[in-house]
């Protein structure tokens, strides 16, 4: 066969270091673009990228000659600069080391969409080590319920 044919659909997961609340409603948007930029720069198609204060969920159809772990680095690396270059934050800003990604399928797309575009109002009522706890239960992946730090896998 001489043509590949993909569809990965991948929610990643980028925390704040020390999941500290550094993000703010002023300057978001402008980090949100930037990481869509991001992903598009390495041929994968952003769907939504939307958070909180000291998260960030994308959901992306990733290209099939990046690595999951080459295309986090690849945006990481580059939105931490971005926003320390611009001075958004008082402090360096830099992300917790590591990240969260999930696999979906394209029938999960308007779910995980609109899981992702509702974060503001979905934190009004749960933490996020909640959140993240849930998503790794949800995924089969071993988490541990006391740790405070919630370090990602």
């Amino acid at each position: 066969m001489a043509h590949v044919f993909t569809q990965v659909l991948l929610h990643y997961v980028f925390v704040v270091r020390h999941r500290r609340a550094l993000i703010s409603p002023e300057w978001e948007s402008g980090l949100y673009q930037a990481i869509g930029q991001l992903f598009k720069r390495n041929n994968c198609q952003p769907h939504i990228i939307n958070g909180h204060n000291d998260h960030v969920h994308c959901l992306v159809s990733i290209n099939s000659t990046i690595s999951i772990a080459d295309l986090a680095k690849c945006v990481k690396g580059p939105s931490t600069k971005y926003i320390n270059d611009q001075k958004l934050t008082e402090f360096p800003f830099s992300w917790q080391t590591g990240y969260g990604c999930f696999a979906h399928n394209q029938s999960n797309l308007s779910t995980v969409y609109n899981y992702i575009k509702y974060q503001k109002q979905h934190h009004t009522k749960t933490t996020f080590k909640a959140e993240f706890q849930n998503l790794l239960k949800e995924n089969e992946l071993p988490y541990e319920p006391n740790n405070n730090y919630l370090p990602i896998i």
